[in-house]
């Protein structure tokens, strides 16, 4: 799982290349994936909206 995206990765770091996204990038994209996990377990208990801070 993730194989080819930690290949690239780490041949950015032997090469001193900058990554495609940056580790920031990835965070808000983990967040709003998140988010959506934990909106549909709320929204099937309480109906709530979930807003999500990054």
């Amino acid at each position: 799982m993730f194989t080819e995206e930690i290949k690239r990765f780490l041949n950015c770091i032997k090469s001193c290349r900058k990554p495609l996204t940056s580790g920031e990038e990835e965070r808000k994209t983990l967040a709003v994936v998140s988010a959506g996990y934990e909106s549909l377990k709320r929204s099937t208990d309480t109906g709530k909206v979930l807003t999500v801070l990054f």
